[in-house]
């Protein structure tokens, strides 16, 4: 995934899972701006995320690698939570248990792996 405004992967509600049951997403690679489609200098103005997590618990990422989000909005980072409590409308707040493992991140290119 790549070049995407807000963020190349979000999960927001996980529905109908258990104690013993995930969500997962697993062995993907997430650009943040390959510059190939930014012609008009939005996606390197904007906040973005690579990956941001549900409002429930029940996630694993595993396998994924984080690209090039050091040309993009300050506030911009690999990992982000909490799925939209950045809208107005938001009900929902606080952090939920995902499980990470096998992370790849480009230290020249991802200067912030996580933004709370």
């Amino acid at each position: 995934m790549a070049d995407h405004k807000i963020c190349s992967v979000e999960f927001s509600a996980l529905e109908g899972l258990h104690a013993n049951d995930y969500a997962k997403l697993e062995n993907s690679v997430i650009v943040g701006n390959t510059g190939l489609n930014d012609d008009d200098g939005i996606l390197a103005r904007s906040t973005i995320w690579g990956f941001i997590g549900p409002r429930q618990e029940y996630m694993v990422v595993d396998g994924v690698g984080f690209y090039e989000f050091a040309n993009t909005g300050s506030l911009s980072g690999a990992i982000g939570t909490c799925s939209h409590c950045f809208h107005d409308n938001s009900a929902d707040s606080g952090g939920r248990t995902v499980t990470f493992r096998n992370l790849t991140f480009d230290d020249a290119t991802v200067p912030k792996r996580i933004y709370y």
